[in-house]
């Protein structure tokens, strides 16, 4: 049996307590959460050294002791597992030559990305509950993967419903579900909605 590269970065994503595990985040998860969380609050993308200034700030550590957690994490896992994309280069004038030439790389949370977003407690439940609704709202086409749509138009109506009566509920709900894409019990994480008891 082949194993996609996707599955194996996931196995290294460990932004909840495992139930074979304590009931801890490790120090791997935390910077994990937190590029996340940092990458859910800025509009823009971000580059390494900003994520790393504010990480640096957040944990009372130097500047490069983050920045090779941040590249650490970036490459082996939340790359590869689809939540953080690469978008776009920003120009350098000094540094490495590469640099020069192509561009200083910036990165952003994928759709999958905001949705992970929306299950950290690091982040307060209202920006929680407006990046879900962003996500469900002005971008009807980012639920779709390869063609296949993972909520319909009648789902996406009542998850936001559902998201401005119970908002709580909603975001424990779609927690659950990006739990279960990441032990890949799922194919993503709004899978885990009802598809047939929407009424």
């Amino acid at each position: 049996m082949l194993v996609d590269d996707t599955d194996l970065a996931k196995k290294k994503i460990c932004l909840f307590p495992r139930a074979t595990q304590s009931t801890s985040v490790p120090n791997r998860g935390i910077y994990q959460r937190l590029i996340i969380a940092s990458l859910a609050l800025h509009v823009s993308s971000m580059t390494r050294s900003a994520l790393a200034k504010v990480i640096a700030k957040k944990l009372g550590i130097t500047w490069k002791n983050a920045y090779n957690h941040i590249m650490n994490e970036l490459n082996s896992c939340l790359i590869p597992s689809g939540i953080v994309i690469e978008n776009g280069n920003i120009p350098s004038i000094r540094g490495p030559r590469i640099y020069q030439m192509t561009g200083i790389p910036c990165y952003s949370l994928s759709d999958i990305g905001i949705l992970v977003a929306c299950s950290l407690e690091e982040l307060d439940i209202e920006v929680r509950k407006s990046l879900l609704q962003q996500l469900l709202n002005n971008n009807r086409q980012r639920t779709k993967v390869g063609g296949r749509s993972f909520i319909d138009a009648r789902q996406r109506e009542e998850l936001v419903a559902h998201l401005q009566s119970y908002p709580q509920f909603t975001l424990e709900l779609i927690k659950s579900g990006v739990i279960k894409f990441l032990e890949g019990k799922i194919h993503h994480p709004l899978d885990i909605i009802p598809k047939s008891n929407i009424k």
